[in-house]
């Protein structure tokens, strides 16, 4: 009997030291690190260009459904750029939709909301907040890996009920995380829009020294 006591109390301290490191560790993180290790999981990616094929469907009434391709820029920390062929406007309004840049969290309020799973994988939850207004947007919840720190769901909740939701795949090349393929739901009842769209990476290429001059806005 009182060997059982002494291994029933040994099993509950070792029990009790696991869980408060475990509650420790999940609560020492803050939403702001973790955006950060979303922003740096590419350390020595400086920049990159690839193809896309986009496949869209849009439902105004009747679906419509369109394919085209599309080349993509990518300079960190700041700089992309895709060019789409016979654009969609809706497409061209949100191309945040296909692009691995994050926003710059000094114009947002950051939180750290509970840990949700995307997948089957456990993602930490954050949720941004424009701090002055931002055109349309309302929201920006970023679902984060907690293993590898990429992001396999975005939504972005805008004026008037209007909702667009990513799901992206990864893909490592010289050990770097790329997208694979992206998904995305469009929803705004205020102008009856409701479109889908699937984008698929292909034909990568790394570092090339892209200049800052393409990146340039347009007139």
């Amino acid at each position: 009997m009182a060997k059982r006591i002494v291994l029933f109390i040994t099993v509950f301290f070792l029990a009790g030291i696991f869980l408060s490191g475990f509650y420790r560790e999940a609560l020492a993180i803050t939403g702001e690190e973790v955006f950060k290790k979303a922003q740096n999981i590419n350390p020595t990616l400086k920049d990159y260009t690839a193809k896309l094929k986009i496949r869209v469907s849009v439902k105004l009434g009747i679906s419509i459904p369109m394919r085209m391709r599309a080349d993509y820029y990518y300079k960190a920390p700041d700089k992309v750029k895709i060019k789409i062929k016979q654009a969609p406007s809706f497409l061209n309004k949100y191309p945040q939709v296909f692009s691995s840049n994050l926003p710059d969290l000094k114009d947002f309020n950051c939180s750290l909301d509970n840990s949700q799973q995307v997948n089957n994988e456990d993602c930490y939850l954050l949720v941004l907040v424009p701090k002055q207004p931002m055109g349309d947007l309302l929201r920006h919840e970023l679902f984060v890996n907690k293993k590898n720190f990429t992001i396999p769901k975005q939504k972005f909740f805008y004026n008037n009920n209007g909702e667009i939701e990513v799901l992206s795949s990864y893909i490592q090349m010289n050990g770097a995380w790329l997208f694979k393929e992206i998904a995305a739901n469009f929803s705004f009842p205020k102008i009856s829009l409701s479109a889908s769209m699937n984008a698929e990476y292909y034909d990568y290429r790394l570092n090339q020294g892209l200049s800052d001059d393409l990146f340039k806005q347009e007139n």
